[in-house]
């Protein structure tokens, strides 16, 4: 008998879906899923039952100070890596330049916006998840 064909390869995930879902999750106390299905290498939504979390990724892009400007006067923290945490109304806004490679040759301007704090964290925890999460990018 022939030999079964190999499985193919995994697909790889679209390059704005670049948080660590299980490691967001375990910071934060909630189960986030990228919905790979509307996926783009420029934005990916992270669900949570009814909030969400928006990647936006903007190849070459480095400046995070315009979009600081939608934080609540008062609420900014800088990452170490670079970039930004902060709120904006009920949600949880963070910003950073990083290098992606692969697709996206050049750093890119990363923003992750959430208009609501999901039930099942609060927001500093939330922020927290955020900030080691785009550090953990930063650092490669």
């Amino acid at each position: 008998p022939a030999p079964e064909p190999a499985p193919p390869a995994p697909v790889a995930p679209p390059a704005a879906c670049l948080l660590d879902a299980p490691a967001l999750g375990a910071a934060t106390g909630v189960g986030w899923v990228p919905d790979l299905v509307r996926a783009t290498d420029t934005r990916c939504v992270y669900e949570s039952g009814e909030e969400f979390l928006a990647v936006d990724v903007v190849p070459g892009e480095q400046d995070v100070e315009t979009p600081a400007e939608l934080c609540d006067t008062g609420t900014r923290t800088d990452l170490p890596g670079g970039g930004l945490v902060c709120r904006f109304g009920d949600g949880v806004f963070a910003a950073a330049a990083l290098p992606l490679g692969g697709a996206l040759d050049d750093d890119s301007l990363v923003t992750v916006a959430a208009a609501q704090v999901p039930t099942g964290t609060d927001a500093a925890r939330l922020s927290d998840a955020l900030a080691d999460r785009l550090d953990a990018l930063a650092r490669g």
